[in-house]
């Protein structure tokens, strides 16, 4: 081989090294911004996490609110109701003591009143609350039995 076979050879060794060095700097290059990128699609991934776990904090605060002000007012509620109650006690015991000493004023002793228990309302269709048996009027009463 010649000296300028021998030179053109190596040129050309040379120039197949240096383009293979240079697709090994832009396969690295594009490796390395591949994971730049995956790298920033995890930070967002994060942030949105993050983000989600406060919104899901708040919304778990919120309900806590909510249950204790609704046992609150709960409470409230009964506390009124029991209140009620003790005042609707104190005015029956007042009534009761009224009368019978109205009662003992006069000399006869103290019976509650009578306080009739509603009757219950029948739907269309249902059976009809049970009648009492008829009285005998003043005219079958006149009427003479028939001999036995």
């Amino acid at each position: 081989m010649s000296p300028d076979e021998r030179a053109a050879i190596a040129k050309e060794v040379n120039v197949l090294a240096l383009n293979i060095a240079k697709s090994d700097i832009v396969g690295q290059t594009l490796a390395q911004r591949a994971a730049r990128i995956d790298i920033k699609k995890k930070k967002v991934e994060l942030e949105l996490c993050k983000e989600l776990c406060r919104q899901t904090e708040l919304q778990l605060e919120l309900r806590r609110e909510k249950v204790v002000e609704g046992k609150a007012k709960g409470e409230a509620e009964a506390e009124q109701h029991r209140r009620e109650v003790e005042k609707l006690k104190i005015l029956r015991d007042t009534v009761i003591a009224n009368a019978q000493a109205q009662h003992s004023q006069i000399g006869g002793y103290y019976q509650p009143p009578y306080f009739p228990q509603p009757q219950p309302q029948f739907l269309y269709g249902s059976m009809p609350p049970p009648q009492a048996p008829a009285m005998p009027t003043a005219s079958l009463l006149a009427q003479p039995l028939p001999p036995l």
